[in-house]
């Protein structure tokens, strides 16, 4: 399959693409190399753009930078997750620009890319939907990650997907140790976190080997991140050419080896909270099961109140007067279905998946 030359300008102005994949499957260092072509080998402006909240890249006193895993940099604007219109006033700026920029440049911008794009809400995409209306020479490109470390697709992304132009997902290569202390060196799409156990108390998991983005074999010291843990959490910036220290630690693992901890004990209690309310626990009908019940069923369960924090929040579940019950339109674990209040008839039009945020 031929790909775009993204650093070609001219042959790709107006558009706007989308370039996702897993960590270390090199999305970022494809694009800088990009951005770099345009300006250094074009008459053309590129500009590189980074999140407030990827704190690895940023260092107090310093020009901000947007890094690749390898380590090739280039200059960059910061923009607040939480207020993605800011790139609106950078682009009304840059483009009135007299003073020459990194690359020795002024005048309008004629390329955008933005990396780390699975960060943004949907607001996001209606800035793009902006540029390309106000400025309809930009080329824009989208960097970010296409899976969370869960196996869910970041939302923002898998939109990007399909309303953009969407170029061929990036994988890497499986990092985890085998039993003979090789790496695996599968194909993956997937991104995974593990963390550091002698550095997070209160969780145990089993240890697993994996090589780091330095090459070294680390094993023993890390384990793989249970499902309640955070989705976001920054990477760790690197201070010596070593992950082995870090608390936590990005890496890539094919379906083989990929491990998220607690998946089914959580999918277990999900599912008896949603059976024991459609179809009742008792003779009587339900809306909703007490923490008891739930408690005495899994009262073996380790972890029992991470997982129900972990539902409760982000899954489907609404916990109020030590009750459990269901909100209306909110995805649950299996995240391609949805979670429907007892009283919802699917056939009277009342099931509405944009209603998402909406709940009883």
């Amino acid at each position: 399959m031929s790909l775009p030359d993204l650093s070609d300008y001219e042959s790709n102005k107006g558009r706007t693409y989308v370039r996702s994949g897993c960590m270390h499957g090199d999305k970022t260092l494809i694009s800088i190399i990009d951005a770099i072509k345009i300006n250094l080998h074009s008459p053309y402006r590129a500009l590189m753009y980074n999140t407030d909240i990827n704190t690895r890249d940023l260092v107090e006193g310093e020009s901000p930078k947007v890094k690749s895993a390898i380590g090739l940099e280039s200059p960059c604007v910061v923009i607040p997750v939480n207020d993605p219109w800011k790139i609106m006033e950078v682009l009304e700026r840059e483009n009135g620009r007299t003073v020459p920029d990194h690359y020795g440049k002024i005048g309008r911008v004629h390329a955008n890319f933005f990396d780390e794009g699975n960060f943004y809400d949907l607001r996001f995409l209606e800035v793009i939907d902006e540029i390309n209306e106000k400025y309809p020479w930009m080329m824009n490109v989208i960097i970010g990650l296409n899976y969370n470390i869960r196996q869910e697709p970041f939302e923002v992304m898998g939109r990007a997907q399909n309303k953009y132009v969407a170029l061929s997902e990036l994988e890497a290569k499986c990092k985890i140790l085998k039993k003979d202390g090789t790496p695996c060196g599968k194909s993956t799409p997937y991104t995974a976190r593990l963390v550091n156990l002698s550095k997070v108390k209160g969780y145990f998991g089993l240890p697993v080997g994996v090589v780091d983005k330095f090459g070294n074999k680390i094993d023993g010291n890390y384990t793989f991140e249970p499902i309640f843990s955070p989705i976001i959490m920054p990477e760790e910036r690197d201070e010596i050419k070593t992950e082995a220290k870090k608390t936590r630690l990005y890496t890539n693992a094919c379906a083989d080896h990929f491990e998220l901890p607690y998946k089914k004990e959580a999918k277990e209690v999900e599912s008896f909270i949603k059976i024991s309310i459609l179809d009742g626990y008792s003779l009587e009908k339900q809306d909703c099961v007490p923490l008891s019940i739930v408690m005495n069923k899994f009262s073996n369960m380790k972890y029992l109140d991470q997982v129900l924090r972990y539902l409760t929040e982000e899954k489907g579940i609404k916990y109020e007067d030590r009750n459990f019950s269901l909100r209306k339109y909110v995805q649950g674990t299996f995240y391609e279905k949805y979670l429907p209040h007892p009283e919802e008839n699917f056939s009277d039009g009342i099931y509405k998946p944009g209603l998402k945020t909406e709940l009883l």
